[in-house]
């Protein structure tokens, strides 16, 4: 779909559409996942023995999760041999060249792999999500969830730009590659610390056990739901929203140590300096995405309240959620 009007300056455009792939059966990879065991996670290399976690002083935390009846903290389910842009391990694209505006329109089309898309270079400006245009925002490193898209506007480099899509639990990667020349390669992002995921879940009071079937709004259910087994968030979670909004802005005003003349129209966030696990929690959000238009309803706009329960197995349990939508 295009607009009407064209509103964004660029000379060319490329559609990348990520996905993952198993030569598994559906129902087998389905049989493995009920078997709630550590197959998938051994095939990947993502397990983490128990020798690791009581060297980390960990052991309590582990221990809570086995009593809550839940497996070790784990990024991602299933065990993919392969993960492709347009098909390809590498697609490459070398018919750009240095100085032209390409506007890249990615879709994560996987079914179960988040991404973090980096790029090497060629100073890329966000320009819309999902969609939706977007007040035009530059940045290196984008968390990418299934089904999103975003369109990035980059400048060519004079050599081979390269945009990497890492999965989110650091088990493989694909890339793009675009131009010809020197290869200005991106970063293949590492591993979680699982570990430490594990240690943050301990600390939430969750309680397991709600029943399965309740529905009687006027007794107030789903606040007696919360109230009794739903998910302590609190965790100073404010204060954590102000320090990942506050570090996103400082990431966002550095500049990218990349001396090429065509990198120094817009900003280049040098997000590849670090990104240990506290690095990563700043960008589990969407600060940095501003509309082009006023989202917010008019004062004087009908308002009707809906209560909804949240819920999901973990393996034996229920696990609910109230929340309230207006």
């Amino acid at each position: 779909m295009h607009p009407k009007e064209k509103t964004l300056e660029y000379d060319k455009e490329l559609v990348v559409v990520l996905s993952d792939w198993t030569h598994e059966k559906p129902m087998n990879v389905l049989r493995n996942l009920k078997l709630a065991n550590e197959w998938y996670q051994v095939k990947k290399g993502s397990s983490v023995p128990l020798s690791a976690v009581i060297s980390r002083g960990a052991l309590g935390a582990q221990l809570k999760m086995w009593r809550d009846r839940m497996e070790g903290a784990d990024v991602a389910d299933i065990y993919y041999p392969a993960f492709l842009s347009n098909g390809k391990d590498i697609a490459s694209y070398p018919n750009f060249k240095a100085g032209e505006k390409v506007r890249m329109r990615f879709i994560n089309a996987s079914s179960s792999s988040y991404y973090w898309l980096d790029f090497g270079g060629g100073n890329p400006m966000i320009v819309a999500s999902d969609g939706i245009q977007v007040k035009p925002v530059s940045k290196n490193r984008i968390f990418f969830a299934i089904a999103e898209t975003y369109d990035v506007i980059v400048t060519m480099p004079d050599g081979t730009l390269e945009i990497t899509a890492t999965v989110q639990d650091g088990s493989g990667h694909t890339s793009v590659r675009l131009g010809e020349g020197k290869l200005i390669p991106a970063i293949v992002t590492g591993r979680p610390d699982k570990i430490a995921m594990m240690e943050q879940m301990a600390e939430m009071d969750i309680k397991m056990g709600a029943p399965s079937i309740v529905s009687n709004p006027k007794k107030k259910t789903p606040q007696y739901l919360n109230d009794k087994y739903g998910m302590d968030m609190d965790m100073d979670m404010e204060g954590m929203d102000n320090m990942n909004h506050e570090e996103s802005k400082m990431k966002d005003m550095k500049h990218s140590s990349h001396n090429n003349s065509n990198h120094q129209q817009h900003e280049n966030n040098t997000d590849n300096s670090s990104f240990d696990y506290d690095t990563r929690k700043t960008y589990f959000n969407y600060v940095f995405l501003e509309a082009k238009e006023i989202t917010t309803f008019p004062k004087e706009a009908k308002v009707n309240e809906m209560l909804l329960t949240l819920t999901r197995n973990m393996n034996r349990y229920m696990e609910f959620k109230w929340t309230s939508y207006i």
